[in-house]
């Protein structure tokens, strides 16, 4: 993630949170951060103070974003965090589209030394991500549209299944 690269701000990583996704800033808790969508508060406020995103913008709809960590304006009041504003993508007078698709899985990492000493392969896990945007005008010069989908289909598993046992189902000793 982006933010890990920005000078003052440490992930939190809390049990419960959604992938990480919240930050200290300054030595600040969590609970001081605002976290914007073209300027409208996109905190999720369940839990009591702003423990993260309520809202997943994906980065291919994302023109641009903004992140102050200190001596911000008053327009960002109530804060005393870190402030993350993203700014999303709108049509133009042209058409214009992407797609794309990432995959990776087992077959691409290289095998765990206790694994091959047993004589196993890696596990079956691997994520696959696609989607795709597109924009143009609805009435040129006047209104426009702007569509961003994007798909994520995600396979884990921490240790190999037991031999017999089909995928999807698990087993607990007591």
């Amino acid at each position: 993630m982006l933010m890990t690269l920005v000078p003052g701000l440490t992930p939190a990583f809390q049990p419960g949170t959604f992938e990480g996704g919240t930050f200290n800033a300054n030595g600040r808790d969590t609970a001081g951060n605002l976290f914007l969508v073209d300027g409208g508060s996109n905190n999720d406020e369940r839990g009591g103070g702003a423990r993260g995103l309520q809202t997943r913008v994906s980065l291919d709809s994302m023109a641009e974003f903004q992140v102050l960590t200190h001596q911000y304006t008053a327009e960002y009041g109530g804060s005393s965090g870190v402030v993350v504003n993203a700014i999303t993508r709108s049509g133009t007078n042209s058409f214009a589209g992407r797609g794309f698709y990432y995959w990776q899985d087992e077959s691409l990492r290289a095998v765990d030394p206790f694994l091959k000493a047993r004589g196993e392969g890696n596990p079956p896990s691997g994520e696959k991500i696609f989607g795709f945007s597109t924009g143009g005008p609805s009435v040129r010069n006047r209104a426009f549209f702007f569509v961003n989908r994007q798909y994520r289909h995600e396979r884990g598993s921490s240790q190999p299944r037991a031999r017999g046992r089909p995928p999807g189902h698990a087993f607990v000793l007591r």
